[in-house]
């Protein structure tokens, strides 16, 4: 994935677009970056975490119907924000894709 720091290098990207079409502040990207951060130094210091829990699970009743091995089932990780917004982690990388897609076709990228 391409990062701010590589895009703000980008001649092809004016200086000020980052801020104009707010990646910093897009809510998937946030929850991405939140949940990056903490499982590398598994808590959050420098900013006030937007993500309140996470958890994965598996098993009878889990997942997506027939994606998962008989009795199996697939396994489902599911994100809690700190305002009680609840979703899955499809959700979430539909969110980020949709959000980088929408900036790179306003860029022509």
């Amino acid at each position: 994935m391409t990062s701010n720091l590589q895009l703000q290098n980008d001649p092809r990207i004016q200086a000020p677009a980052i801020a104009i079409r707010g990646l910093h502040g897009d809510r998937w990207l946030k929850v991405c970056g939140g949940l990056a951060t903490a499982s590398k130094h598994f808590k959050l210091t420098q900013r006030i975490p937007v993500v309140a829990s996470t958890a994965s699970s598996r098993g009878y009743n889990v997942g997506r119907y027939g994606k998962g091995g008989y009795r199996v089932g697939e396994a489902s990780i599911n994100v809690e924000l700190n305002d009680g917004t609840k979703f899955g982690c499809l959700d979430l990388v539909r969110g980020v894709l949709s959000t980088w897609s929408i900036f790179f076709a306003i860029h022509s990228i």
